[in-house]
């Protein structure tokens, strides 16, 4: 009967878990340093956010990105949870959601960019549809209506 060997505890290296560092036969197990490259990519993925290809940008799984779930809540953090349409709340059961005032279908280059953004409720949204390019920014923030 053979022995056998002893495993390498390295799991926080590994596997990512709170468990203290066992190390190895020898010594502690240092990660390494990312490379120059890896880095750069990773930097420049936090600076600008990704642009995307006509066609995901008109698409429903553009919704489901994170690059759009983002910019989604630095508009809703900018301008709040009120419709900028009709007045609406989520206090009053109104379900807001963030518009593109020029539609990803037309202009795919804006789908990420916030100063083409404005919140809405859901009816307010539903009702201007993807082919009105009203911006009731402009309207809310003047004070008319």
């Amino acid at each position: 009967m053979s022995k056998k060997k002893p495993r390498l505890k390295a799991r926080k290296f590994l596997f990512g878990d709170s468990r203290p560092n066992q190390g190895t036969q020898n010594g502690p197990v240092k990660a390494r340093p990312p490379t120059p490259q890896a880095a750069a990519a990773a930097a420049e993925a936090q600076r600008e956010p990704r642009l995307f290809p006509d066609a995901v940008a008109a698409s429903a799984e553009f919704l489901d990105t994170y690059e759009w779930r983002r910019v989604r809540m630095q508009a809703l953090k900018k301008y709040g949870a009120k419709c900028m349409c009709c007045g609406a709340t989520p206090a009053t059961g109104a379900v807001m959601n963030v518009d593109h005032i020029r539609p990803r279908r037309l202009f795919p280059e804006l789908a990420l960019d916030i100063n083409n953004l404005q919140v809405l409720c859901h009816e307010c949204n539903h009702g201007k549809g993807n082919w009105d390019m009203t911006d009731w920014r402009e309207i809310a923030m003047s004070g008319v209506g």
